[in-house]
């Protein structure tokens, strides 16, 4: 199995590993034999780790936890257990998963999500300086576009008669455009 199988006993020492530990996590099965599997469990997940422990040997059915454990280099692997206590026996049988590509990819996620999130809001702001922009600009213009548009109407009236149908089109279009 690529599944960590374990048999640890009441007292927390491992009583029987499969090969797939020392394929994960780089320690030698005789070396597995002779630690606590906390002392595998990063700082940060041993309180669960210890609660999770606690609630097996005092008669829990069984356990679903995510914990990093510690490789032999040192680094640490994210691994989803699955534990069952026989109490009869004093011992915890349990399988886990390596689950730190779906972690990083999860991390990877919420850093993307994040950053769109930032950026909406930087868009979000940008529209609002546009929509206030605009509004302004709007605003400012129609005064002299009514100025124009009143003004070519001056001019047709007093002019009217002088002016060629192409200049009084010109004053039409001048005065159209600017309503």
């Amino acid at each position: 199995s690529r599944d960590l199988l374990s048999i640890a006993g009441f007292d927390g020492v491992f009583k029987r590993v499969n090969p797939a530990w020392e394929q994960a996590l780089g320690f030698s099965q005789d070396e597995l034999m002779t630690m606590a599997q906390i002392d595998l469990v990063h700082p940060d997940d041993r309180p669960r780790t210890i609660d999770a422990f606690a609630r097996l040997t005092a008669g829990g059915a069984e356990v679903d936890l995510e914990v990093r454990l510690r490789r032999k280099d040192g680094s640490f692997r994210w691994m989803q257990w699955w534990a069952r206590a026989a109490a009869a026996e004093q011992k915890i049988y349990a399988s886990a998963r390596d689950i730190t590509e779906r972690k990083e990819a999860d991390e990877r996620i919420q850093r993307l999500n994040t950053d769109l999130s930032a950026h909406t809001r930087q868009l979000e702001a940008a529209n609002r300086e546009l929509e206030s922009f605009s509004y302004s600009v709007s605003h400012d213009l129609r005064a002299p576009l009514r100025h124009i548009d009143g003004f070519a109407n001056l001019l047709s009236k007093r002019a009217g008669g002088g002016l060629d149908g192409e200049s009084l089109r010109f004053l039409g279009t001048i005065s159209k455009s600017a309503k």
